[in-house]
């Protein structure tokens, strides 16, 4: 079971490992989990110095949680050259001006790197989730505010991280991001094949990120490892 969101909770760890032993779960810590007490948007590319200090503080949090559940990984989404507001997520954002692409993504790799050596001494590799893109987004901003939507910036960020950092692709966002960014998205798997270690399976209309169920004849499925 992957946690990803929810509420914050007093004793939430050991509400799960009393969980783990009762029902043999294996558990996955995802991104946004454990939930902070104060709600806020995670960006490990932020040039906000308090935003990037809880979502440093945040993932740290992750990897320990990611260890003490005898997980082997903890996955976050990549970062964002904006810090939106709560309420925003899975909206169309507001439009407001953008971090330096080259500064946030220097930042993020930074962060990214720091975060290997924690996880490392914990046992724990990293995987990175590919951002999503919708057409809405992409014309606010005339332009991608986010980072890692495209194949080749997952492949530069990917040869200046560790061997324990690599990727989990979610193809319901690959294949949203590739229609805004007039990209292939199958080729997306194919150049970042070697770096791929999981995934998030769903389906929609290449437009947004509508969580929709598959079949057999997805169009993902020759592509999957």
């Amino acid at each position: 079971i992957e946690l990803s969101g929810g509420v914050y909770e007093n004793n939430q760890l050991g509400k799960l490992k009393d969980l783990q032993i009762k029902y043999g779960i294996n558990f996955r810590v995802h991104n946004y989990f454990p939930p902070p007490s104060k709600p806020f948007v995670f960006n490990l590319a932020s040039l906000n110095k308090d935003i990037a200090r809880l979502s440093i503080q945040h993932a740290k949090k992750a990897i320990d949680y990611s260890s003490e559940l005898g997980g082997s990984v903890y996955s976050f989404h990549a970062g964002f050259l904006l810090d939106p507001g709560v309420t925003e997520l899975g909206e169309v954002i507001a439009n407001r001006s953008l971090y330096d692409r080259t500064e946030a993504m220097e930042v993020f790799i930074e962060r990214v790197n720091s975060l290997s050596k924690y996880a490392f001494s914990k046992k724990i590799s990293l995987l990175i989730e590919n951002n999503v893109i919708s057409s809405s987004n992409f014309k606010q901003f005339s332009g991608d505010p986010l980072l890692m939507t495209s194949s080749n910036e997952c492949v530069y960020i990917m040869k200046n991280t560790p061997s324990n950092v690599n990727l989990l692709v979610d193809v319901a966002h690959l294949k949203v991001s590739s229609k805004s960014l007039s990209l292939d998205a199958t080729l997306f798997l194919t150049k970042c094949k070697k770096w791929i270690k999981a995934y998030h399976l769903s389906d929609n209309n290449g437009m947004e990120d509508e969580n929709k169920a598959f079949d057999s004849n997805a169009w993902f499925w020759p592509y999957i490892i």
